[in-house]
């Protein structure tokens, strides 16, 4: 008899075969050959017979095509397999299933060494770009600008439980703050004291003459206390970490206040964690050819207010670009790109007050009023007044439109840019309030120099 331990460990595959083959041929000229073994394909081809042991007793015992079922793989090694057979030798061939770990499952560390990665990439990005802000950081690190907030959970940076509602129903009491809302596109900041909210369906409304906010409380997910340097604020963000709303305090603002809100919200558990990554962007609007252009046409000239518009785009699956192109006659029109900016200037020169959308998934902010100070920096184009800043990265606009839609109160035009997926980037209209009609300046501004700009 010759007993092998383990004989084929740390060889190459053609001297494992080697060694069972010298073995194999043992067992022809009369040696019993007892080979301890764990490959189980080696066992399968070599092998008359089996015997699976496990903790030191035998459970199984006989022909490799007996013993080496995937039932019995799995109870002996906990490995899921499919096993089949080799048509030109009749012997098993087992192929192990992937086995699926997440870091976290063996490593309790992990997190850790994660949220220390993170946080060294993010202080040494700051370090050679110190002007850049959180935001930019991300975007150049990959992250969420939550992600990174999270590495910094500390006495500045606090995570509140997420009870936004009850949050939001006590920014009254923190004064004069400003509230920022941005897209990947445009920023609009705007100065005031937030009014009482009011709930409507699924949106908060907040409706003051300086603070004027429709928020979907759905993409509300998370809330932060953040202090930077001798700026405080509260940030709100999504599931996948990206901003929706932002309160600075300003010199006005009630300091003390502001603390009793952090102190009564603050989540017990102030420890890093990992968010969901956000979804690839997918275009799922329908072909121009799949849809039923004169219904769409028929419903926007019925519309008697501009908001039915978001429920004509659900009936007919339309993205607003798509729209827009498909639109009854005269009631879009696409501008050069450059003419956007060009109108907010002139609105300033001219006094024309208007109303400007900025959004994003979770809080639309509208300011209403004139702009004064306009600069322009490089790609941006900039409102820079007391109480309203805008900020307009004007390389992200592919187009521009101006769109008019009925109403009870006659037409109402916009001023719409667009970013290259189609996405709302601004909306500008004349100021205006339902049941008043449209500012005759306003219209005469959109229709300026048609001839030349169009």
């Amino acid at each position: 008899m010759l007993l092998l331990d383990e004989p084929i460990s740390s060889m190459d595959m053609q001297f494992q075969h080697k060694t069972l083959a010298i073995a194999k041929a043992l067992t022809k000229v009369g040696f019993t050959v007892v080979a301890i073994l764990h490959e189980l394909n080696l066992v399968a081809q070599y092998a008359d017979r089996v015997l699976m042991m496990k903790s030191g007793r035998k459970w199984w015992d006989g022909a490799p095509m007996e013993v080496l079922t995937p039932q019995n793989i799995f109870t002996i090694f906990g490995v899921h397999s499919q096993v089949s057979i080799i048509p030109e030798t009749l012997t098993p061939r087992i192929d192990p299933l992937t086995v699926e770990f997440t870091a976290t499952a063996f490593n309790s560390n992990y997190k850790h060494y994660q949220h220390m990665e993170l946080k060294l990439k993010y202080e040494a990005y700051k370090k050679e770009n110190p002007k850049a802000r959180i935001y930019d950081c991300a975007k150049a690190l990959g992250v969420s600008e939550m992600q990174l907030l999270l590495t910094q959970l500390s006495d500045d940076v606090v995570l509140l439980q997420p009870e936004m509602l009850s949050i939001l129903q006590e920014i009254n009491q923190l004064g004069y703050v400003m509230a920022l809302t941005r897209n990947e596109s445009c920023v609009h900041e705007r100065k005031g004291v937030y009014p009482v909210p009011t709930a409507t369906d699924h949106v908060l409304l907040f409706n003051d003459e300086d603070i004027d906010l429709r928020i979907f409380l759905s993409q509300w997910q998370y809330a932060f206390a953040v202090r930077m340097g001798a700026l405080y604020g509260l940030q709100f963000f999504d599931q996948n970490g990206t901003a929706v709303h932002k309160i600075y305090l300003t010199e006005e603002s009630d300091h003390k206040a502001y603390h009793r809100l952090v102190g009564r919200f603050k989540a017990a558990d102030q420890n890093y964690f990992t968010l969901e990554s956000e979804k690839e962007y997918v275009d799922v609007h329908i072909p121009d050819t799949e849809v039923d252009v004169t219904g769409f046409q028929k419903d926007w000239l019925a519309m008697k207010d501009s908001h039915e518009f978001f429920g004509i785009l659900r009936k007919y699956n339309l993205k607003r670009t798509q729209a827009l192109r498909l639109a009854p006659e005269g009631r879009a029109k696409q501008i050069k790109v450059e003419s956007l900016a060009e109108r907010i200037e002139s609105a300033g020169t001219l006094q024309v007050p208007l109303m400007i959308f900025v959004a994003n998934k979770g809080c639309i902010q509208i300011h209403t009023g004139h702009v004064d100070k306009i600069a322009r920096m490089a790609n941006w184009f900039n409102v820079l007044d007391p109480k309203f800043n805008l900020h307009l990265n004007t390389d992200q606009i592919r187009e521009v439109w101006i769109v008019s839609k009925p109403s009870t109160d006659g037409d109402v035009h916009a001023l719409e840019a667009y970013d290259s997926r189609g996405e709302l980037i601004v909306q500008i209209f004349g100021k205006r309030k339902p049941g008043v009609e449209e500012l005759q300046s306003w219209r005469d501004l959109v229709a300026v120099r048609e001839g030349s700009t169009y």
